[in-house]
């Protein structure tokens, strides 16, 4: 046992001041008493405490007292702690009424940590949380927390995860009231025999009550299917359906697609590309709307010659077709371009160039829109003897020739 004890005192003229206390605590107990006087007026302090600690049962108790001047006080306190469980209460009262009463519970069932909480406010007023927690293949957290107060009255916040890298489930909702009300999301994964997988959305709101997007890739006839569905509301869905073959260097594909728009209802295409060492042919289909289809295909051919060629097809159009081709070398070559985008809409162009003994070129243009243009060059010889024509003919025209022989030039 350990007691102290003091006095102390003071004077003036105009005053006095004189207090003693005593202190005194066991193993078990704790007292404080303090007396004071201030010109005639008389104050007593007195705190008790009381503390019980059990070792064996893993349990404690504290309980302080308080008398003042200003009224009586209590602070209690327990905690017991078991194998699988704990309690924790804390309370404080003033004059016998209550101010706040705090309880705290763990506890552990069938693989589950499940947390309770209350706090007793002055008015009996109560906010209760709960926590709940779950480890293993399936894991789980849920948080709600309950109060008195109209602008807060309830949270809660739940997590769920399934499954493992190959196929997994995981959910979250949140619910805040009555300021939020509850929005759950979840989602699916799978990696078995293919990729596929969903993510949901789930609102207690009447302007969104579900969305939900789906997708999935998986072989389907040694071809790479994939398709994505978006339902952005119920009963309103976009999807899009693609599938893909990749033989060797030779590439197809077709895609659909499909909405509530009454403007674009449904949209399909195709495309093939058929590389070879020689050149190359790519073809592009679209229907859209149904029953009204776009063609394009694009050629290109290089082995000795070069030549390229696209052709469009559209519906109410006559086909347009384009051809670009070139034969030779820089010392000698023949390019020409063709155009026709109606049955009397054409154009064409040729150019050639040859360089040996003599230097000779030419330019043809054909087309619906403007007369026949023609023009070509020649020119022979050296210091001595040169020899060059020039030729330009616009449509029916008289042609305009021009001859050089050394220093003399004819214009016919």
């Amino acid at each position: 046992m350990i007691q102290q004890s003091g006095k102390i005192a003071l004077s003036s003229p105009t005053s006095r001041y004189d207090s003693t206390w005593q202190h005194s605590n066991t193993l078990n107990d704790i007292t404080t008493e303090i007396t004071t006087n201030i010109n005639g007026e008389h104050y007593d302090f007195n705190i008790k405490g009381k503390h019980n600690i059990a070792w064996k049962e893993a349990s404690v108790q504290y309980t302080l007292t308080s008398t003042t001047p200003f009224g009586k006080g209590q602070l209690m306190v327990s905690h017991l702690h078991r194998d699988s469980s704990m309690d924790t209460i804390l309370s404080m009262s003033h004059n016998s009424k209550n101010l706040f009463t705090s309880e705290v519970h763990l506890k552990t069932e069938n693989g589950e940590l499940i947390a309770t909480g209350n706090l007793l406010l002055k008015g009996e007023q109560m906010v209760v949380i709960e926590g709940r927690l779950k480890t293993g293949s399936q894991k789980y957290v849920l948080v709600t927390l309950s109060t008195p107060f109209e602008s807060f009255r309830r949270l809660r916040t739940e997590m769920e995860f399934k499954g493992n890298m190959k196929s997994m489930t995981s959910s979250v909702s949140f619910e805040l009231q009555p300021i939020v009300r509850k929005i759950r999301l979840s989602s699916t994964f799978n990696r078995i025999g293919g990729v596929s997988g969903n993510v949901r959305l789930e609102t207690r709101y009447q302007q969104l009550p579900s969305s939900e997007i789906t997708f999935s890739n998986r072989p389907e006839n040694e071809k790479s299917r994939t398709d994505i569905k978006v339902e952005y509301l119920p009963g309103k869905i976009v999807s899009f359906t693609s599938r893909t073959l990749l033989d060797g260097q030779r590439l197809s594909a077709d895609v659909s697609i499909s909405t509530p728009f009454e403007k674009l209802q449904r949209l399909t295409a195709g495309i093939t590309h058929d590389p070879s060492v020689k050149g190359c042919i790519t073809k592009v289909v679209m229907e859209y709307p149904e029953g009204k289809s776009y063609y394009a295909e694009l050629a290109v051919e290089y082995n000795e010659n070069y030549q390229a060629s696209v052709t469009i097809r559209l519906p109410n159009y006559h086909p347009i077709t384009a051809t670009l081709s070139h034969k030779g070398t820089w010392n000698q070559f023949l390019s020409g371009a063709y155009l026709q985008y109606d049955k009397n809409g054409k154009h064409q162009l040729d150019i050639s160039f040859h360089n040996g003994k003599s230097l000779q070129g030419s330019f043809t243009m054909k087309s619906s829109l403007v007369e026949d243009t023609i023009a070509s060059f020649s020119h022979s010889g050296n210091r001595k003897s040169i020899n060059s024509n020039i030729l330009l003919k616009y449509g029916k025209n008289k042609p305009i020739k021009c001859r050089y022989r050394n220093d003399k030039c004819q214009k016919e």
